[in-house]
């Protein structure tokens, strides 16, 4: 709740109703005569009144802190909610990270790529402590809250209106509705997280914009004919229970039926569920689910009278992608009638619709235009990086997540991508932004490895002689960087702002060969044979 802009009167109601706990006493109250206690019903109220009164990050944890017991876990559990609503201040993050033994940093930082970007996106906590430490950008008048988002670091985006349709036959409603006890939108409108179809190419941090399908109305007029017509057909307990569900279905329409009722926030790439995963009577045909979440619910739905002039809602299906002007336009006017909108959203902004129709042949040209939009590693990889490392390779396979074993002992560390260049193997690490001070510690890892495995089933094995093994190739949005294991050095050797067509890919082909190949021994002669981009191919 507290990262979803609830406030902490929200919050406190909630635990005091929901769990039963008792948060009436202040701090000064509980402090006097607080021990050690090792349950969780003396630990957990306390943690969250130091949380309630805390007036920032810092204060929450001093508070806390004070309160003694069991003051380190108690802590973690006030820090943890204070992060939520407040973020960690800059100093204290950097701060904690410098008393960290590196590996711990190791830990920590594979962590935040694995977890907390999934679930929340690359850019969250920073746009987090940037909104909520600049207040300045709400103006607010007596009818509304208005957002300047000027002051606020874009977060690009791809995003799409997720139209909510009404089921499409009685038989759908009695054998998946009655089992589960509400209807989708009923599911929806109870959770901050959810899972939910979405579109193939939607990817973490996309914005996904329910609405309840203007449809809906004549479905439900439709099903009541029919369940009069098939009276018979229906038991007495069974017509009586559909036709409280249509009913109950009215009710819903007349609040939301056309109607944009609430913004998510995509956290992790759609995945695909089999035919039999899934009910047969389920009336949409998409088996893609994507994890959604810090939904936010309008107090004030939009109408698609109001929004049409933005956008115009496909009919041929549930996803309506909305591009640039679009998306601002409809942005604009649901932040003109809701408060307290969501950091993400706030933030957020739209690619055009070019950006998204990236592909093999086109990559260069549009990615040029929208590369330093990218906000999340995956997205710079999957329209960038790929393509490019493709192209530079003697062969366009492209290695990932390579594991390696150095004297025997296999290392946690994964390569992020290997490629053939000049017959040897040459580790690539992918970032948004490279950090050489920062950086070492990883990629030293890569180098001179006895054994490194190419595929996920490590049935494909390689020897570390096979490699440039004191070399590790790093890639940012801005620049290209090559590490030297001999000396710890990192170099910037190119601007890929000097990278615009495949002529400009083979003069970065030929300066990279200069500088590494004649530092490598000549591997033993392979049946190879040259290609027009003067890479070498394996008969």
């Amino acid at each position: 709740m507290a990262r979803t802009g609830h406030g902490k009167d929200e919050i406190k109601d909630y635990i005091i109703r929901e769990f039963g706990y008792d948060l009436s006493r202040t701090c000064d109250e509980i402090r006097p005569g607080y021990h050690h206690v090792e349950s969780c019903q003396k630990t957990v109220p306390e943690a969250i009144t130091a949380f309630i009164e805390g007036t920032d990050f810092e204060d929450v944890i001093r508070t806390a802190v004070s309160l003694g017991g069991d003051c380190d876990t108690l802590t973690c559990i006030a820090g943890g909610i204070a992060e939520a609503m407040y973020g960690v201040p800059e100093k204290i993050r950097i701060e904690c990270r410098r008393r960290l033994p590196e590996e711990m940093l190791e830990v920590l930082d594979r962590f935040q790529r694995i977890v907390v970007q999934r679930r929340a996106g690359a850019n969250w906590r920073e746009n987090q402590n940037r909104v909520r430490n600049n207040r300045y950008y709400i103006e607010k008048t007596e009818a509304n809250t208005y957002v300047d988002n000027r002051r606020i670091k874009p977060d690009y985006c791809h995003a799409f209106i997720n139209n909510i349709a009404f089921p499409k036959s009685l038989e759908e409603i009695k054998e998946v509705y009655f089992e589960e006890g509400r209807y989708d939108i009923e599911t929806l409108l109870s959770t901050d997280e959810t899972s939910w179809t979405a579109p193939r190419w939607a990817m973490m941090g996309d914005i996904c914009l329910f609405m309840h399908a203007k449809t809906a109305n004549s479905t439900i007029s439709r099903l009541k004919t029919e369940l009069v017509q098939f009276r018979d057909y229906y038991s007495d307990a069974d017509y009586q229970e559909l036709s409280s569900w249509l009913d109950r279905g009215k009710e819903l329409y007349k609040k939301y039926g056309g109607k944009i009722f609430a913004v998510a926030r995509v956290l992790d790439s759609p995945e695909e569920y089999s035919a039999s995963e899934t009910n047969e009577y389920i009336h949409w045909g998409s088996r893609l689910y994507a994890d959604m979440g810090e939904i936010w619910f309008l107090k004030e739905p939009i109408d698609i009278s109001e929004f049409k002039k933005y956008v115009a809602v496909s009919n041929r299906g549930a996803i309506t992608p909305v591009y640039g002007e679009e998306y601002e336009g409809l942005k604009k006017l649901i932040l003109e009638k809701n408060q307290n909108p969501p950091e993400y959203f706030i933030s957020s902004v739209a690619a055009d619709a070019e950006s998204s129709r990236i592909n093999r042949f086109n990559w260069l040209r549009i990615s040029y235009k929208y590369r330093h939009s990218f906000i999340f590693e995956k997205q710079f990889r999957l329209y960038y990086v790929d393509y490019f490392l493709s192209a530079l390779g003697d062969i366009k396979t492209i290695y990932s997540e390579c594991r390696c074993i150095k004297q025997g002992v296999t290392d946690l560390s994964r390569m992020d991508n290997v490629i053939r260049f000049y017959q040897r193997y040459l580790p690539v690490e992918v970032k948004l932004v490279v950090s050489p001070e920062s950086i070492v510690t990883q990629v030293t890892k890569y180098c001179n490895d006895d054994v490194v495995y190419l595929d996920s089933a490590e049935k494909r094995e390689v020897s570390g002689d096979r490699f440039y093994n004191n070399h590790v190739l790093l890639i940012d949005v801005d620049n290209i960087f090559l590490y030297d294991d001999r000396t710890g050095a990192v170099d910037k050797i190119y601007d890929l702002d000097d990278i615009r067509t495949e002529e400009d890919i083979m003069r970065f082909r030929e300066k990279l060969a200069e500088m590494l190949v004649g530092e490598y021994p000549k591997l033993e002669e392979r049946r190879w044979k040259r290609n027009d981009r003067n890479a070498y191919r394996k008969n």
